[in-house]
């Protein structure tokens, strides 16, 4: 039996990143030893990362670097785009929004937390962006309803 059942191949970014707590890496270290997938996402990650320090003078930008992550999940067979659970970096994909946008909006983000780490759920999500349309929509139609109102009392713009 697992003793670390949390320990799953969703936590390869989070281990090459350094951000799992000691006894989460020991864990992980024992997964990615039994684990096809983790090893060939590790492998694919240790390989870009050993490329890109050489391809870029400066830091990547954080648009950059969460395509970069994308397109790593793609290949390597990651997260389904219709995972109803969504990390910071799904969040990000979904909102079509750099990462640092992501952030600046968790406020106001439905969320959740597991194991220290927020998390979101897509319908939810989904909910929270057909109210900010609702919002601006009746933004909208007000913000039109006093032009209209202006223009109907006082013909030719004018008071």
């Amino acid at each position: 039996m697992n003793a670390y059942p949390h320990i799953t191949c969703d936590l390869v970014d989070a281990y090459l990143d350094g951000e799992l707590t000691p006894e989460e890496t020991k864990a992980f270290a024992l997964h990615l030893g039994l684990c096809a997938s983790c090893q060939a996402h590790t492998a694919a990650a240790a390989a870009v990362s050993s490329v890109l320090p050489h391809a870029f003078c400066g830091g990547i930008s954080e648009d950059a670097d969460l395509r970069i992550r994308q397109t790593l999940r793609q290949e390597l067979g990651g997260a389904d785009n219709a995972d109803d659970i969504l990390d910071l970096e799904d969040l990000a994909r979904l909102l079509k929004i750099p990462m640092a946008e992501a952030i600046n909006l968790l406020p106001e983000l439905p969320s959740f937390e597991v194991g220290g780490r927020l998390r979101f759920r897509r319908s939810r999500i989904e909910r929270w962006i057909a109210e900010q349309e609702n919002k601006m929509n009746n933004s909208r139609e007000r913000s039109a309803a006093r032009e209209w109102t202006n223009i109907i009392q006082f013909p030719g713009g004018a008071r």
